[in-house]
């Protein structure tokens, strides 16, 4: 009983091997010398569909065509070192580099990257007063330049004084010593 049933796998196996043979397109192939190339995989093929030369795609470390910043993507493209398909691959964005600023107005955190700005605040300045003009100065290192006094009547107190830092005009302010 063992017999019959060795006797059909073997006949199913030569005809796995010999089948092919007789199925074939019955012609030389003539390869195209060019790679055919698709996402995975590169081979030779002939006009009847056939393929030879069939492997992996084989990637060099790539190449960075973009360089990515904090608003916009980088682009990286590897390349088949058999065949020259190229896979892109995205580089994702930075972070925001921060350096502390000033303008006129304000002392903020401003990105280089891309002139975003955050924590922005009012510069708190320190005054230094003389008889005829006014200086300032912030902690984040804006210093408004020295100017002379705007005086103008204060109508609650019938003084005329500095809008800016509010010297009273006619009063003698000694330099320190």
């Amino acid at each position: 009983m063992k017999k019959p049933i060795f006797r059909i796998l073997i006949l199913m196996l030569s005809l796995c091997f010999v089948l092919p043979i007789f199925v074939a397109c019955g012609h030389d192939h003539p390869f195209i010398a060019d790679w055919t190339k698709d996402e995975t995989h590169h081979y030779h093929l002939c006009e009847c569909g056939e393929q030879m030369d069939i492997g992996k795609h084989q990637y060099d470390e790539g190449k960075v065509h973009a360089q990515p910043t904090c608003v916009t993507y980088g682009l990286k493209v590897y390349t088949c070192v058999i065949c020259g398909y190229e896979k892109p691959e995205i580089i994702t964005t930075l972070d925001h580099l921060w350096e502390p600023s000033y303008d006129d107005e304000n002392h903020f955190q401003q990105c280089v990257g891309c002139g975003k700005k955050e924590n922005i605040s009012a510069h708190r300045l320190d005054l230094t007063i003389t008889t005829l003009t006014h200086k300032g100065e912030c902690g984040c290192g804006y210093i408004r330049a020295e100017e002379n006094h705007n005086h103008q009547l204060d109508q609650a107190t019938g003084k005329e004084l500095c809008t800016v830092c509010g010297h009273e005009k006619g009063v003698i302010i000694l330099p320190e010593v």
